[in-house]
């Protein structure tokens, strides 16, 4: 019933009306009608043609038992180059997150300028020749962790310290809801719990719950990392050893670490220079598929497939598309397009796109400055008119009330003008006061 709904929702938002489209995304992967996964099945690809990207965390809420459980999934996306050419990592040029430029070193190094040179852009939503595979996720992220970081990723860092630190921390994250020996000040007989926390573009944090699912979000004064820092202390740990919790700049350490896997990767490991500049490290042998940029990892594989370590090292399952959509609404996951225009998740921060909506951002905040001081002398011109409407009615109110007034009052004393008479008798004027 979801998945009827789901799909007629779909189609009532995106103009998608192909049902059968959906029914391999919403009922089983190996189904072989059309849709917007390439066949990932029984169809062989090159591990040069592969790639990957990390998608970030979400929380999927169900009962088991009688009991809430809120599991956290780690979820990747598979892709496939159906246009390739058979040329190795020499076919591709990858994006350099440090530098934000394409890196197409290992283009040049074929020596022939007519040969193709692809992006790897699997993670921008107008790519024109990566094909999703499919969603997967992983609940036991120990392990995701652990393959990623002692093949592809111990190559791509190039750091030994880097490298010792997300090795050696991996483990530290919580598996399940957990419970501290603290007390919500606003319920005293609240146990308060932590777990993975997803935040927006793809990264994780700690948070603290109020419930043992940790499904309903501490909103107290105390802070994650202050109480889950004096519990860690209490117990003899240290934040940056095995088995501490990361906590503060170890956090942030750890998240810009996992930066590079936000955006194009292939599934066949390689290596980057440890500079500055962290462009492809080229080897000596002139093959373009081995010797190039060649990854040796601390297990002693060359090369290996990190999508087929996922898939026969790690507790991954296939992600259905309807379980994805519901997932995106949660604000952490990366955006992923699925035929060119419908595009789910958000995208992530580092990437060309997001640079567009930093400068769409300033924009705002100019366009919003430029608001706030128009209404201002707005505000001051309109009051400017008002007072002086008011000071002319006044002026013109007293002009008035002056024309009104009798030039002489009505409770006025009237002076008598003396009177004139006249004696026959004599012309002399007699004047009677």
């Amino acid at each position: 019933m979801k998945a009827v709904l789901f799909t007629w929702l779909l189609s009532l938002f995106t103009g998608i009306t192909a049902t059968e489209d959906f029914a391999r995304l919403l009922n089983d992967a190996s189904s072989q009608v059309n849709s917007f996964f390439v066949d990932s099945r029984n169809t062989y690809y090159d591990g040069y043609q592969q790639a990957w990207r990390y998608l970030g965390f979400y929380v999927d809420c169900y009962t088991k038992e009688g009991t809430k459980v809120c599991q956290r999934y780690l979820l990747w996306a598979a892709y496939v180059d159906l246009d390739y050419e058979g040329g190795g990592i020499g076919e591709y040029q990858y994006y350099n997150v440090n530098s934000n430029t394409w890196d197409d070193s290992a283009c040049e190094l074929r020596h022939n300028n007519e040969k193709r040179c692809a992006k790897m852009d699997c993670h921008l939503p107008d790519t024109t020749h990566w094909k999703l595979m499919g969603y997967f996720r992983n609940y036991d992220y120990y392990d995701f962790f652990e393959q990623l970081f002692k093949h592809e990723g111990y190559c791509i860092w190039n750091d030994g310290d880097l490298t010792d630190f997300m090795y050696g921390n991996y483990n530290s994250w919580p598996q399940g809801c957990t419970a501290t020996n603290a007390y919500s000040e606003l319920d005293e007989t609240q146990l308060l719990y932590y777990d993975i926390k997803p935040t927006a573009d793809a990264n994780m944090t700690l948070g603290l719950y109020t419930d043992a699912a940790c499904s309903v979000e501490y909103m107290g004064n105390q802070t994650v990392d202050d109480l889950l820092q004096q519990q860690q202390q209490h117990q003899g740990g240290h934040r940056e050893l095995r088995g501490g919790l990361l906590l503060g700049e170890y956090l942030q350490k750890w998240n810009d670490a996992l930066s590079v896997y936000k955006v194009c990767q292939p599934c066949r490991a390689y290596n980057l220079y440890a500079d500055g500049r962290r462009q492809r490290e080229l080897n000596n042998n002139n093959n373009a598929n081995d010797g190039y940029f060649e990854c040796n990892d601390i297990a002693g594989y060359t090369d290996v497939n990190q999508c087929m370590k996922f898939r026969t090292k790690t507790n991954m399952a296939y992600a259905p598309l309807y379980e994805v959509h519901k997932a995106t609404q949660q604000g952490g996951l990366l955006s992923t397009a699925l035929d060119g225009q419908t595009v789910l998740g958000h995208p992530v921060s580092s990437t060309a796109e997001a640079h567009k909506q930093m400068n769409r951002y300033a924009e705002d905040e100019m366009f919003l400055k430029v608001s706030r001081w128009m209404l201002i002398l707005s505000v001051i011109c309109l009051f400017s008119v008002w007072a002086w409407r008011m000071w002319r009615n006044s002026v013109q109110r007293n002009a008035q009330k002056n024309l009104r007034q009798p030039l002489v009052d009505a409770d006025a004393s009237i002076v008598t003008p003396p009177r004139v008479t006249r004696t026959p008798s004599s012309s002399k004027q007699m004047y009677s006061v």
